[in-house]
C-alpha cells in the first residue's frame, strides 16, 4: 500500500515541475505557480494566454490546471471539501490525497466517514475498491452499509463478488442496497443471486419488489408477476415501488395497468405510474409529475424529484427542465443531477442559464457536475467561470468537471502524448519552476 502511494504521489508532483509559460500583460508568468499559490484567476489568465483550449494541447493543459486546483483543495479548512478533492483526484488516477481519505474513513464523525467512503465508491475500482473491501471486512453493519451505498453510483464489475456476498447477508438493509446496486451495475452474472433474493418468502414484500426491479434492469422479467401481485397489497407495502419498477419491464400489456394507476388513491403510486409510463413513450402522466414538483407539501416535492432519475428523459425532458427552475432547492438539485446523467449538449443552455440565476452554491456545484458529464467543448467556458468562484463547493466540483471534460475530449490514447508535448514546450519556455510538496 505504502509503495503504491509513494509512486502515485511522485507522479502527481509532475504538476509542480511543469511550467506553462506565456505572455500576459505585466510580463511572463506560469499556470502552475498561481494555482499553487491559490490564485486561480491568475492561473486562468495565464492558461488562456498560453493555450487555445479547443486544441488537444490546450485540453491537456486544462486538465493539468484542474488537477492543480483539486490538489489545492487537499489543504482546504473544510474536511468535507478535502475529501471531495481527494476522491476527485483519485478518480483521475492521482492518489496524492490518499491520506485525506484514510483520515476521513477513520473519523469519529459519521458524516465525514460517509463522505470519504462515498468518494472511494465514486472511483469504484482499483486501489479505491481494495480500500473499500478492507473497510467492509473490518466494519460493523453500519460501516458495511456505507460501503455499499458508496458503490451505488461508482460500482464496477470488480465489485460483483462483494455485492453478491452482501445479497445473502443477515441484515436486510445490506441486502436491499446490494440488490439495488446489482441492478444498476447491469452485469447479467448477478441474475442468479438476485433471483435468489426474489424467491425468498421470509422477507418483506418490499425487499422482493426491489429484487424484481433489479432483475428488470438486468434484462430478466421473471419478477413481473410478483410486481403485479404487489399492486394488490396494502398501502405503503411496496405498491409504489412495484409501480415504478413496471416501467422497466417494457411490456406493452402493462401500459393499461399503469394508466389505471394514474388515478390511484395512493399519491406515491399515481406519481410512480406517471414516471413509469414515460418509459413507454407515454406523456399521459407528465402533467401530474410537473404538478407534484410544485406541490405545497415539501415532502411530496422532494419525493417526486427523486423519481426524475427514473423517467425516460427524451419523453419527460420538459418536466426535468421545469424542475431546474423550481423554487425548492432540493428539486433543482435533483433536476440538475438528472440532466447530467441523461441529458446532452442541447441542455447546456438551460444549465448555464441556471448559473446566472441561482446563487445557491450547492445548485451551482450540481450544475458544474452536470456540465462535466457532457462531452462538449461548449461546457468549458462556463466551467472555467465556475472554477474561479471562492465557494469551495463550487470551485472543486468545477475543477473535477473540467478534468473529466478535458480527458474525454482529448480521447483515449492521446492524453499521454499531449502531456509529453506540453512538458517539452514548458521546458523551452520555463521561467522558474513552481514546485509543490504533495503529501
Amino acid at each position: 500500500m505504502l509503495a503504491s502511494l509513494l509512486l502515485l504521489s511522485a507522479s502527481a508532483s509532475l504538476w509542480g515541475s511543469v511550467s506553462f509559460a506565456g505572455s500576459v500583460p505585466g510580463g511572463e508568468t506560469t499556470v502552475a505557480r498561481p494555482v499553487a499559490e491559490g490564485n486561480v484567476r491568475a492561473a486562468v489568465a495565464a492558461l488562456r494566454a498560453r493555450f487555445r483550449l479547443d486544441t488537444p494541447q490546450g485540453l491537456a493543459a486544462l486538465r493539468e490546471f484542474s488537477l492543480g486546483v483539486l490538489r489545492g483543495g487537499l489543504q482546504n479548512e473544510d474536511p468535507y471539501e478535502r475529501c471531495y478533492a481527494a476522491s476527485a483526484l483519485a478518480e483521475q488516477g492521482d492518489w496524492s490525497g490518499a491520506g485525506v481519505l484514510e483520515t476521513g474513513v477513520a473519523s469519529s464523525d459519521p458524516g465525514l466517514r460517509r463522505a470519504a467512503i462515498e468518494g472511494l465508491g465514486e472511483v469504484g475500482q482499483g486501489e479505491a475498491l481494495r480500500m473499500l473491501r478492507r473497510i467492509y471486512a473490518e466494519s460493523d453493519s453500519f460501516g458495511q452499509l456505507l460501503v455499499l451505498q458508496g458503490l451505488r453510483s461508482g460500482g464496477s464489475a470488480e465489485a460483483l463478488d462483494l455485492l453478491i456476498e452482501a445479497v445473502r447477508h443477515a441484515d436486510a438493509s445490506l441486502r436491499l442496497q446490494a440488490v439495488e446496486n446489482l441492478g444498476l451495475l447491469g452485469d447479467a452474472r448477478a441474475i442468479p443471486a438476485v433471483r435468489g433474493a426474489l424467491a425468498r418468502e421470509d422477507v418483506r414484500m418490499f425487499e422482493r419488489v426491489t429484487a424484481a426491479h433489479a432483475l428488470l434492469r438486468l434484462g430478466d422479467r421473471s419478477g413481473v408477476s410478483l410486481l403485479l401481485a404487489a399492486l394488490e397489497g396494502a398501502p405503503g407495502a411496496g405498491r409504489a415501488a412495484a409501480t415504478l419498477a413496471l416501467g422497466y419491464a417494457k411490456e406493452e400489456r402493462l401500459v393499461a395497468v399503469l394508466e389505471k394507476l394514474l388515478g390511484d388513491s395512493e399519491l406515491d403510486v399515481a406519481i410512480a405510474a406517471a414516471a413509469a409510463l414515460s418509459r413507454y413513450g407515454k406523456r399521459d402522466g407528465l402533467p401530474r409529475l410537473r404538478q407534484a414538483l410544485e406541490d405545497e407539501d415539501g415532502f411530496t416535492r422532494r419525493h417526486v424529484a427523486m423519481l426524475l432519475e427514473h423517467v425516460e428523459y427524451g419523453v419527460a425532458r420538459e418536466v426535468v427542465l421545469a424542475g431546474l427552475e423550481a423554487g425548492d432547492v432540493g428539486v433543482r438539485l435533483a433536476a440538475a443531477h438528472t440532466i447530467g446523467v441523461a441529458g446532452d449538449a442541447k441542455d447546456i443552455g438551460a444549465l448555464t442559464k441556471r448559473i446566472a440565476a441561482d446563487e445557491d452554491p450547492l445548485v451551482r456545484a450540481d450544475v458544474a457536475w452536470a456540465l462535466g458529464h457532457m462531452s462538449s467543448h461548449e461546457v468549458i467556458e462556463p466551467l472555467i467561470e465556475l472554477v474561479q468562484e471562492e465557494a469551495p463547493t463550487v470551485r472543486y466540483t468545477a475543477a473535477d468537471a473540467l478534468a473529466r471534460t478535458a480527458g474525454r475530449l482529448i480521447g483515449p490514447g492521446k492524453e499521454a502524448r499531449w502531456k509529453g508535448e506540453i512538458a517539452a514546450a514548458s521546458a523551452r519556455h520555463q521561467w522558474k519552476a513552481a514546485r509543490r510538496n504533495v503529501s
